[in-house]
């Protein structure tokens, strides 16, 4: 039993102040005086055992809950960072520069939504039933918010724009490019030729060259 005792005690982790109280409490009962019952110091020690055991179920039971009060107010927080808005004009009010029009996607957009992300990125969603297309403009030379590891990374030239390509077997699934003191980023879901990638990344120099 004493070996037990150790094995589940030096898996215990208490707080310092947890740890505190429990010691004082527990020497609080071990001294005061009984008059009727006198109980052995084995079941004394038990009992210091069992007021332990009760404080790892209560934090046990309070942890779960803590937890997810943090991830909720990450949740709200994220939630507040990103900002929907009903037209490019009202994403440009909202970020405090141009946001770009692209009209040579490979593919028809069907549904368009704009994003203001911390009052400093552009973000503009574009999506048909199995394709996702998003254009992100910032201060930061790579306002993508990807840092995936791609097996194909090239270094393109548009016009006289270099152009950083990522993706696999010819294909692009992520444009990253400055220009006007801007940072771009052009994703596409599923990846997309290289030629039509860009194609969309010229025609959005076309549109924001000087903006």
């Amino acid at each position: 039993m004493a070996d037990s005792y150790r094995q589940v005690m030096d898996r215990v982790r208490l707080s310092g102040e947890d740890r505190a109280r429990i010691l004082a409490a527990a020497r609080e009962e071990a001294a005061r005086p009984v008059r009727r019952v006198v109980f052995p110091r084995r079941v004394r020690r038990y009992a210091v055992l069992a007021a332990c055991f009760a404080v790892m179920a209560a934090a046990a039971v309070a942890a779960p809950r803590l937890l997810a009060g943090q991830t909720m107010e990450a949740d709200l927080s994220a939630a507040a960072a990103m900002e929907a808005l009903p037209s490019r004009s009202a994403l440009e009010q909202a970020v405090g520069f141009a946001v770009p029009e692209v009209e040579a996607l490979p593919f028809s957009a069907e549904e368009t939504d704009y994003v203001s992300v911390f009052g400093e990125v552009a973000e503009v969603t574009f999506r048909d039933e199995s394709h996702t297309a998003v254009l992100r403009k910032g201060v930061d030379p790579d306002p993508s918010g990807n840092y995936s590891a791609y097996p194909d990374v090239r270094q393109l030239t548009v016009g006289n724009t270099a152009v950083t390509c990522k993706g696999a077997d010819g294909t692009v699934a992520l444009a990253v490019w400055e220009d006007g003191g801007y940072g771009f980023s052009l994703s596409f879901d599923p990846a997309v030729p290289e030629e039509e990638a860009l194609s969309a990344v010229a025609a959005i120099l076309n549109g924001a060259s000087g903006t």
